[in-house]
């Protein structure tokens, strides 16, 4: 080596250190293959988790077949956590069955929390892609029910429901009026938002005001495409009397003004004298005239005509239908009320009934009724 030499000791110390770092070199590899095998272990037990350990959802009852569906979304949600890279967001998967049946399958995207944005805690979904999947799925089951050129109904519906002594929730939801659909069980209703606060405008307004918005432009366009076919559709707008007037921003129902469809004043309501045409006419209420009424608020009562806030959607007020089941269940329970007042006014004593009323067997237990309430008295 250029004529130096190189001592046996120095030879020997230069082997030791390359023999140190082969050594090194082999536990470095020895450690990223049992890193390399970990990773193979885990990814076999994903895959192994993936799998579906049970029967195939058409072998399977409704309830199994909808809780398959939801591993179905999330495992593919996983899946396709590449597409954010590329700029890309995936909104759902259309999958088919061997038997045939389709499914729509929405990612956990389209269920946003608006609590950081309404101060609200809620949640809500897309009413429009909801709605869409759903006439796919009516639509691949019976497609002769389905013709581009007749109108859809969607029943939109809103009501609170108090879950506990100290917690209330309000829901919207909405069903298609097709037989198909079966709008009238509880698998025809579909939920779009919900929160937790109480069923006052404030609240409504503020945490469904995106769900709001998308009704409203479904209202002006007046169509959805499914498939590649535009279908009409007719929107209406259904709850009890209480939540009725908090979307149209009225009073409250014990109001001066408080008919969701006219604007008859309240010492006038047994006025029957006049046609039937006259209150859907004359006094008619509508979003326009709501709305001035609204803008001219702060007057008295017979120029805003219970008019106390804006209307929350754009489905017109003919649109709009007080549930009758609820109407006329509070209308008996005033009468049933009155009837007893009545009779215990005339028999303060002996609380029974006679004559008439007995023979009437919608109320052949009101006897045995006022007889408990007498042995209370």
């Amino acid at each position: 080596m250029n004529g130096e030499t190189i001592s046996a000791a120095d030879l020997q110390s230069e082997l030791n250190e390359v023999t140190y770092l082969n050594e090194e070199a082999d536990a470095f590899i020895e450690g990223l293959q049992e890193e390399v095998q970990d990773l193979k272990d885990a990814l076999s037990e994903a895959q192994d988790s993936q799998n579906n350990p049970g029967g195939k959802i058409d072998a399977v009852s409704n309830r199994h077949a909808r809780r398959k569906i939801q591993e179905v979304s999330e495992h593919a949600n996983k899946a396709l956590e590449f597409l954010s890279t590329y700029g890309l967001v995936a909104e759902s998967l259309k999958v088919h069955t061997t038997s045939g049946k389709t499914f729509h399958i929405p990612f956990s995207d389209d269920a946003a929390s608006e609590k950081e944005d309404t101060g609200f805690a809620s949640a809500y979904r897309s009413f429009e892609r909801s709605l869409c999947e759903q006439l796919s799925t009516m639509i691949a089951q019976d497609a002769t029910s389905f013709q581009p050129n007749q109108k859809i109904k969607v029943r939109i519906s809103g009501d609170g429901a108090k879950f506990s002594r100290t917690s209330s929730f309000v829901l919207l939801s909405y069903a298609i009026l097709m037989p198909v659909g079966r709008y009238l069980s509880g698998i025809g209703n579909h939920t779009i938002a919900v929160v937790k606060g109480a069923e006052d405008y404030d609240t409504i307004s503020t945490a469904f005001a995106a769900t709001f918005q998308e009704i409203d432009g479904l209202q002006q366009l007046g169509f959805v495409a499914v498939n590649g076919v535009s279908y009409n559709i007719e929107l209406f707008f259904s709850s009890d009397m209480k939540f009725m007037l908090t979307m149209l921003g009225l009073n409250a129902a014990n109001s001066i003004y408080a008919c969701p469809k006219c604007t008859v004043h309240r010492d006038c309501r047994w006025d029957v004298s006049k046609p039937e045409s006259y209150y859907s006419t004359t006094m008619a209420r509508t979003l326009v005239t709501n709305r001035r009424a609204f803008a001219s608020h702060g007057r008295t009562a017979a120029v805003h005509q219970g008019s106390v806030n804006r209307p929350l959607t754009a489905i017109p007020v003919d649109h709009m239908m007080i549930d009758e089941l609820r109407l006329f269940l509070r209308i008996f329970d005033v009468m049933l009320r009155n009837l007893i007042k009545c009779q215990s006014h005339k028999h303060s004593s002996l609380w029974h009934t006679s004559g008439a009323v007995e023979s009437h067997l919608l109320f052949g237990n009101l006897n045995r009724v006022m007889e408990k309430l007498n042995g209370r008295r």
